[in-house]
């Protein structure tokens, strides 16, 4: 006790490896003291103290202390009064083991800023959530689908019992409970998301949707996000950063069956590099001013069952380059509520696809709705691409359509046709594709395929299930 009070230490002042590691007094020691630069307090200075009272009261910083070769982690018992009064922080700070150590110090010890306290060398990046979570990054006695908000702040939450989420477990990033059904992240160095965001915000399902606040989550090195919001209902997403998605390339399932209540307005550039969005909104159902930034889609190579049964907005078009070079277009949008006011398909989308099975089946295409230059010109797999789909007036397979299928089975089964259907830009002369059931079963409402020629017309028709009269020479 009072063992430097008011003394003047020098820069080269340091104290011994050993030094009082079993004392439990060591109140006002270094009070109204400048301490040296590059102070470092030994290993286990204070484990055993029961009296910090004053310790540091009016102390002067000119450098971060470091007392981070003790762990105050569950230590209790201690008198800590004005342990921290009226101390000259100059800016600096006290550098600890870990957030447990910083709770430790900052309580009852009198301190005007709880900030001075913080873990040295932190690290503030989350840690990565299990597949199909039951809780928020294993925050106890909270199940996801309670969840009402969740948000992110610059600073360590205050609660009881917080959860160390952070991915070195050295306490960078903590996470509470508040009001019983909230979540709040944070650490003294914020919060960074992992590369590894998925199933991150997943499966919040509480009714009336959760509220995600994102300010304070850095998402600047996301490459995955992978099942990120599957299955919850998002009443909001605040804040996303400009940065939110454009370093991810992996998007695979990221809104799978989540149901977006309101408008989530996702950055210019989200999505331009993601090269995976296979299930991407496979079920959900996207609001009704839902839109999809420039640059989206241009990457991405498996767009297999991206929209399959999801509901969609009234009007949705798709910015350029989407789709453009993706490989896999197989149940793209199967079942799919299509938008019926506008749907608009960029140039190049489908040029590079080689399977379109399943593309449109179970789908109402709507009246206007057109195919882009070179679509399904690479497609060697067409099989059940329009099955029992209602098709358009005027529908116009593009130029090269169907040239080097391999597999056009069934391509057409159960369809409606509301109008005739134009193939005539594909000699299919010389065509060895399968095509049973091509033309099964379906509703011609006096309609045709038209044909670029006789050899083509008589290819059609034969073993597909057309008849004689319902495939023609266009123009004849």
């Amino acid at each position: 006790s009072n063992m430097f009070n008011s003394c003047v230490l020098s820069d080269q002042f340091t104290l011994p490896s050993n030094f009082a590691p079993l004392v439990t007094n060591i109140s006002a020691m270094f009070q109204n003291v400048t301490l040296p630069n590059n102070f470092v307090l030994p290993v286990n200075f204070g484990s055993q103290a029961t009296n910090m009272s004053n310790l540091f009261t009016e102390s002067v910083l000119n450098t971060d202390i470091d007392w981070s070769n003790t762990d105050f982690k569950d230590k209790t018992g201690v008198t800590k009064t004005d342990m921290f009064k009226n101390t000259n922080w100059g800016g600096h700070y006290f550098l600890v083991k870990n957030t447990e150590s910083v709770t430790f110090l900052i309580t009852d010890s009198g301190i005007s800023d709880n900030t001075r306290i913080k873990v040295k060398d932190i690290n503030p990046v989350l840690k990565t959530e299990t597949a199909n979570p039951t809780n928020f990054l294993d925050v106890p006695n909270l199940n996801r689908s309670q969840i009402t908000k969740i948000s992110f702040q610059n600073t360590l939450p205050t609660c009881s019992s917080p959860t160390d989420v952070s991915f070195d477990g050295k306490g960078g990033v903590m996470a509470c409970v508040a009001n019983s059904t909230e979540i709040v992240v944070g650490g003294p160095a914020g919060v960074i998301a992992n590369a590894d965001s998925s199933y991150l915000f997943s499966k919040l399902s509480v009714s009336g949707g959760v509220e995600i606040n994102l300010t304070n989550l850095n998402t600047v090195n996301i490459t995955n996000m992978e099942h990120m919001f599957k299955g919850s209902s998002l009443k909001a997403v605040q804040a996303l950063s400009s940065d939110f998605g454009k370093t991810a390339v992996d998007m695979s399932h990221m809104f799978d069956s989540a149901t977006l209540l309101a408008n989530v307005v996702l950055p210019d550039g989200f999505g331009s590099v993601a090269t995976n969005m296979a299930n991407m909104f496979d079920g959900a159902t996207l609001s009704s001013n839902f839109s999809l930034p420039g640059g989206f889609g241009s990457q991405a190579t498996n767009m297999y069952a991206m929209f399959d049964s999801a509901s969609l907005p009234a009007s949705l078009a798709l910015p350029a380059g989407f789709g453009s070079v993706a490989q896999s277009m197989r149940y793209m949008f199967e079942g799919a509520s299509l938008p019926i006011t506008s749907f608009t398909l960029p140039a190049g989308f489908g040029s590079t696809a080689t399977n379109m099975s399943s593309m449109f089946t179970d789908t109402t295409l709507l009246a206007g709705f057109e195919l882009p230059d070179g679509f399904g010109s690479k497609a060697t797999d067409t099989t059940w691409m329009f099955e029992n789909a209602n098709l358009p007036a005027n529908f116009v397979l593009p130029t090269g359509f169907g040239s080097v299928v391999i597999d056009m089975s069934d391509m057409f089964q159960y369809a409606v046709l509301n109008g005739d259907i134009d193939w005539s830009g594909t000699d299919l002369t010389a065509s060895t594709a399968t095509k049973g059931n091509l033309f099964n079963i379906i509703t011609w409402n006096g309609h045709f395929i038209l044909a670029q020629n006789q050899t083509s017309v008589d290819w059609l028709i034969d073993g597909t299930g057309a008849g004689a009269t319902n495939v023609k020479v266009k123009g004849s």
